[in-house]
């Protein structure tokens, strides 16, 4: 589509009849979707209750679990959850020598 023949104030009507179309079409899209999720779950004897459980139980875990923690002795700030890359504390420890288990943090009760 060549636009270079509109002046601005077409191009911004333009603009905002295109923002107003992609809005209308999103929510009807999210309906269809939502409707296909409540056919599907009723399809499979699934209540919904069950799904939004589902998903509270997805979004309240963490990536670290109890006892994967790591801590910097000499300043407790500094602190590893055991994934990724290791921090240059933790990395310059063990180089000197040190265990990653002496940087463990116990699991409390």
């Amino acid at each position: 589509m060549d636009l270079s023949g509109l002046n601005l104030g077409q191009l911004r009507e333009l603009l905002d009849q295109v923002s107003k179309e992609a809005e209308k079409r999103e929510k009807h899209e999210r309906q269809a979707a939502i409707d296909q999720i409540y056919s599907l779950a009723h399809q499979f004897g699934i209540p919904l209750h069950t799904l939004l459980a589902m998903d509270e139980k997805r979004k309240s875990r963490k990536a670290t679990t109890p006892g994967n923690v790591y801590q910097d002795p000499a300043n407790a700030e500094n602190t590893w959850g055991g994934r990724g890359k290791r921090p240059a504390w933790l990395q310059q420890a063990l180089a000197a020598g040190g265990s990653l288990e002496q940087f463990r943090v116990p699991m409390r009760p």
